[in-house]
């Protein structure tokens, strides 16, 4: 992006002409210098079909664009702002407002109402940077408040498609005021479980930023948005160095986990519709349970591969199925969310909501890209941030009751400095004491390595399922080798002591069904272990999501509580310690 372009498309968006008109530099892109005048995408989106930069668009182009034909019905039309400090200036207040009226055709910088999206209810909200720089005064904020009130109380969605450079210092500390105004009623959306959505365009910044789209459940960025607290000329300003011309846009805030995704505008409303539809299903997978049904949790042990290492060999195989190959096969309309909102998007975190059976589900999978030269990626080391977007998402099933479905694979958490720097510790702790109290359905699987305390976290779920080539340990068996032994390549002598695999899970009560894989393992056919995988969540969700929310937290609270006391090798070492005092009390 050129130094001064967001300047040249601010004075752009204030000129009286629409957008599509407004180009008096040749009908030539800004930044690809390309012809505009027959570009038929840039016509109908306001994007340069050759570059993809996107344009500035008004209020009520954005309101055709995304919403429904025919279904938008205004809001609040006729309240103006007034003046309430007689702000005196070279220009008044008031001339400046009736002349940005005049000039875009609105009452004010926000247009708010309900419409569909995607055959969706939807309360929507607009800023217009043409008026006022989209800037919140007070009566901005009101009408805000006001849409946010009318969302909750009819419980329809929420969308926020926010363009803004701050509040109006014309209006004083009653502009500032209108954030924790908006952050109040916002609050009510998450209290009431009502999908609340904000697309920043460009640019999004200011106290505008600060305040109700962070508060959304999703956040999308247009592409080269300028978001951010502060405008670029401000951050770099304050900045050591040079900084580059991507800073402070959508793609840099995606990069450090403060927005879900980036998103060009042809893509984006089949994205919001997309989203709204997962978020507002009223659809789930039930059944009639039968007695042999709820006795599926027995396998055939007998007819496992019982050899320690040949199973440790296979949960690392380079060729299994990571969680990203297990959700293309067994999940549908599947939607990506990013990052943590506080530092980072941890790669070997994917997390987002999609379809299973039919049903919303939300999604938290550790990926293993074994072929990675980065060795986070190569063997899913989680970061801090990547618990924290677990914990994001755990947050978001709780609000929309979706069951939660985890795929664990790590062969543990990143381990250095950095991470201690960044609360590795409590990251972990506070996201299990996440998963104790979410009040919907949860489900565990681990799918290939479960590495200590980086699997742990995800694991505690109201079930929890092991591939039947997958592990579970303390310490990986090099690990335990190194320690014992002092050598590592003495890992196939401990890895049987460690009881890693799934029937030692299973035995020891900590998983509740071994899951069976293809003939040789999952990686001799993809297909089919997605489908049996698919095929035993399926019957698990539809078992457990009929439960009160309090039967999900106390059974969940209560099976935590008790893991270990109830298994088999616990019970022998009772027998034998009561064997032992009878023989002592027959010989006294």
């Amino acid at each position: 992006m050129a130094p001064n372009l967001s300047d040249l498309l601010i004075s752009i968006s204030r000129r009286k002409t629409p957008v599509s008109q407004r180009l008096d530099f040749g009908d030539v892109c800004l930044v690809c210098e390309k012809s505009l005048s027959e570009n038929v995408f840039f016509k109908q989106y306001h994007v340069c079909g050759n570059c993809n930069f996107h344009y500035t668009m008004d209020a009520r182009q954005r309101i055709n664009w995304i919403a429904d034909p025919d279904t938008f019905q205004e809001s609040d039309k006729l309240v103006y702002s007034a003046d309430p400090l007689e702000f005196k200036t070279r220009l008044t207040y008031k001339t400046k407002l009736s002349g940005d009226s005049e000039r875009t055709g609105l009452t004010e910088a926000a247009v708010t109402g309900i419409c569909e999206i995607g055959g969706v209810p939807a309360q929507i909200i607009v800023l217009d940077f043409g008026f006022m720089g989209g800037s919140m005064g007070c009566v901005v904020g009101e009408k805000v408040a006001l849409a946010l009130e009318r969302s909750y109380k009819k419980k329809i969605a929420c969308v926020a498609v926010v363009t803004s450079g701050g509040t109006r210092f014309q209006e004083g500390v009653l502009s500032l005021m209108q954030m924790a105004k908006t952050v109040t009623v916002a609050n009510q959306l998450k209290l009431k479980g009502i999908p609340f959505i904000s697309i920043l365009a460009n640019p999004s910044t200011g106290h505008t930023f600060a305040s109700f789209p962070n508060l959304s459940d999703i956040i999308l960025g247009e592409p080269g948005a300028m978001v951010g607290l502060q405008s670029l000329q401000v951050v770099r300003k304050e900045s050591l160095g040079v900084l580059p011309n991507s800073a402070n846009t959508s793609e840099f805030h995606l990069k450090h986990g403060m927005i879900d995704a980036v998103v060009e505008r042809p893509k984006l409303k089949e994205t919001v519709s997309n989203i709204l539809d997962l978020l507002s299903s009223e659809y789930k997978i039930s059944r009639k349970i039968t007695r042999s049904a709820r006795n599926t949790r027995k396998v055939s042990i007998n007819k496992l591969n019982n050899d320690v290492w040949d199973i440790v060999q296979i949960a690392r195989h380079d060729a299994r199925p990571t969680a990203r190959g297990y959700l293309k096969k067994i999940i549908t309309n599947f939607v990506e969310l990013h990052g943590d909102r506080h530092y980072g998007d941890d790669p070997t975190i994917v997390t987002g909501i999609g379809y299973l059976g039919g049903q919303t589900v939300a999604i938290v999978g550790q990926e293993k890209q074994k072929h990675s030269s980065n060795e986070n990626l190569k063997n899913a080391k989680t970061t801090p941030e990547g618990f924290r977007k677990a914990k994001r998402i755990v947050e978001l099933a709780n609000k929309f009751s979706l069951p939660l479905i985890t795929l664990v694979d790590t062969s543990g958490p990143k381990l250095g400095i950095d991470s201690e720097e960044r609360g590795l510790a409590n990251t972990i702790a506070t996201t299990i004491s996440e998963m104790v109290n979410l009040e919907a359905p949860s489900i565990s699987v681990i799918i290939g390595e479960g590495g200590s305390e980086a699997a742990l976290p995800l694991l505690v779920t109201n079930k929890t399922f092991m591939l039947q080539n997958s592990i579970l340990s303390v310490v990986s068996p090099e690990g335990a080798a190194e320690m014992i032994f002092q050598d590592s390549k003495k890992a196939k002598d401990v890895a049987e002591s460690l009881k890693i695999t799934a029937i030692d899970c299973y035995e020891l009560g900590i998983i509740d069904k071994i899951v069976l894989e293809p003939s040789g393992g999952a990686h001799n056919n993809i297909d089919d272990a997605a489908r049996i995988l698919s095929r035993e969540l399926i019957k698990e969700i539809s078992m457990i999501q009929s439960f009160s929310k309090r039967k999900l937290v106390s059974d969940r609270q209560k099976r935590f509580r008790n893991v270990g006391e109830y298994s088999s090798y616990f019970k022998q070492a009772i027998y034998k310690e009561v064997g032992l005092l009878k023989g002592l009390v027959k010989g006294s």
